[in-house]
């Protein structure tokens, strides 16, 4: 029998392709020395935290990417193997944190602000967000 009065549906909401975890957090970006591609033990114990978020909330993003940086200086091949060895750091952390779902992305001196230490970087991308505001929610939890 069909009901007597309209019935409400929930609408689906949509999934971002993509989200940077600065843009969420409006923290920064891991930050790296000049040619290393090894993090401090802050930023490492600060990824532990947000692998622990999302192993926790395993609803909320597909998957994880990493994207590594390099300033400008140095040849477009140095920097594109210094960039995805930062990435692939940043990763491996994750990874060692519990997260299954990650891939590293070295993206070279593309996207420079022309702050060499600022461009020195790693980001966290979130790829097919479910829900942003109970991602941002979950994130905002980590000191």
């Amino acid at each position: 029998a069909a009901p007597s009065r309209p019935v409400a549906t929930a609408e689906p909401r949509p999934i971002l392709d993509e989200l940077s975890y600065t843009a969420l957090a409006g923290g920064t970006a891991i930050q790296f020395r000049t040619a290393q591609t090894k993090i401090d033990k802050a930023d490492e114990a600060h990824l532990a935290k947000v692998a622990q978020v999302l192993n926790d909330n395993p609803d909320l993003v597909e998957s994880v990417e990493v994207r590594g940086y390099t300033d400008s200086t140095g040849s477009s091949e140095i920097n594109d193997r210094i960039s995805q060895q930062r990435a692939e750091h940043v990763s491996s952390i994750l990874k060692k944190n519990g997260l299954t779902d990650v891939v590293a992305v070295g993206k070279g001196s593309t996207d420079g602000s022309g702050i060499m230490s600022k461009d020195r970087r790693a980001e966290l991308v979130f790829i097919g967000v479910k829900d942003e505001e109970a991602l941002r929610n979950a994130l905002s939890q980590i000191d």
